[in-house]
């Protein structure tokens, strides 16, 4: 091919607006970028952003209409609801990218049913059609309530799902438990291809004593255990709240930091304030350009998620929490993606969705200090590699595409 291979990628989000998949894609678009392609990204509409511009080498694409603000974290039924209207658009605009012929076509889970434009968008592109499943769709939405799991809109979106996803060429499942989720659904496991989120750029080991957030947050000689991230449906505060509620009273050294937002964070507000836990600081979602602070103040992080989403997500915030050098305690089912990485290297401890459980665990890791400096190391260099990984993953896949649609 004399000129350069092209990727047209269509999601949601995309920097600066905020979302965890439009960070993950602006990562990957400009390290693909390094390796010799182009991209084009088609987003939704970002405040004072234009409908066209070029950043980082990357052209973005942008629709028109209000902004979908990721910060304000609406009922999941009304985000639900802006994103039905805003994929005509999305789509709309994606279709006339398409007809420019790139090489590749690249969808993700924002909108949440946006892959099932794919095959469509391949079709007036000729170029094969790749989907990044970040998450599972609709049986994430059943889990959530947003409508009954086995009800009848459940198995009709669940049958158009799986077909639209057996018509791409290749589908990227962030972890193992996600692909066995998706053959199970009927998708060919050849073609399910597993590459792990990574941890964004910026973030880096603080040490506390030259850690500004810590110091602002944090008492001197306190054990400071931080759950950082979206406070929503799919990860349960109530058992950290209830092991702050046990830790209070027989443990006043150790002290809790929930930052973030959601749609839980004034439910966690108000049980803070009637349950009287002066532990615990439940503080805003951090800029990018503090994240490294914010995630560094813990000494030790908790991640949670409900057992029903096995399989369906994986939260992407324990990748942070691993290139900040911090041990992670996960509460949530042992099939999951990071309970299976906590289990091969030592990097946290898998714990049941419990208060007693989880206050016991933080016991365990303040009093051993030798444990926490093991899983730092492990941690890190996990980590290290893992965004170089990730993208060298999509150059062969894209390539090897490529390779098979021309042969």
């Amino acid at each position: 091919m004399s000129r350069r291979p092209r990727v047209l990628a269509i999601n949601t989000a995309y920097p600066p607006g905020r979302g965890a998949t439009g960070e993950l894609l602006a990562e990957l678009a400009v390290g693909l970028r390094a390796l010799e392609w182009d991209v084009e990204v088609v987003a939704g509409p970002v405040a004072g952003e234009p409908a066209h511009r070029t950043v980082d080498g990357v052209e973005v694409f942008r629709t028109a209409g209000a902004a979908l603000d990721a910060a304000s974290r609406p009922p999941v039924v009304v985000r639900a609801a802006r994103l039905g209207l805003a994929m005509p658009r999305l789509v709309r605009l994606a279709l006339e990218r398409a007809r420019q012929r790139p090489d590749v076509v690249l969808t993700m889970t924002d909108p949440p049913l946006g892959f099932a434009a794919g095959p469509w968008l391949a079709r007036v592109a000729g170029a094969p059609v790749v989907h990044w499943a970040q998450d599972v769709y609709p049986e994430v939405a059943g889990a959530l309530g947003v409508f009954p799991p086995d009800g009848g809109l459940a198995r009709a979106l669940r049958r158009l799902a799986t077909r639209a996803l057996r018509r791409h060429d290749a589908v990227v499942a962030v972890g193992r438990c996600m692909k066995e989720t998706l053959v199970a659904r009927g998708l060919d496991p050849s073609r399910v291809h597993v590459i792990p989120n990574w941890a964004l750029e910026g973030i880096e080991p603080v040490d506390p004593d030259a850690n500004a957030f810590r110091a602002e947050h944090v008492p001197p000689g306190a054990f400071a255990v931080a759950y950082s991230g979206n406070m929503g449906l799919a990860h349960p505060l109530g058992p950290i709240l209830d092991a702050a509620a046990e830790l209070a009273t027989t443990d006043p050294d150790v002290v809790w930091l929930l930052i973030g937002d959601g749609a839980r964070r004034v439910w966690v507000e108000r049980e803070v304030k009637g349950r009287r836990l002066g532990n615990v600081r439940v503080l805003p979602f951090q800029p990018r350009d503090r994240l490294a602070e914010s995630l560094s103040a813990g000494d030790l992080h908790v991640v949670t998620m409900a057992p029903e989403l096995e399989g369906l997500v994986v939260p992407s915030k324990a990748y942070g929490v691993l290139r900040a050098g911090r041990p992670i305690l996960f509460a949530g089912p042992e099939g999951s993606e990071v309970a299976r990485m906590i289990g091969e290297d030592g990097t946290g401890e898998v714990v049941a969705l419990d208060g007693a459980a989880l206050a016991a665990a933080v016991r365990r890791w303040r009093d051993d200090p030798a444990r926490r400096a093991a899983a730092r190391a492990t941690a890190l260099a996990r980590a290290a590699s893992g965004r170089a990984d990730a993208i060298a993953a999509f150059d062969a896949m894209f390539r090897q595409l490529l390779r098979a649609s021309s042969a």
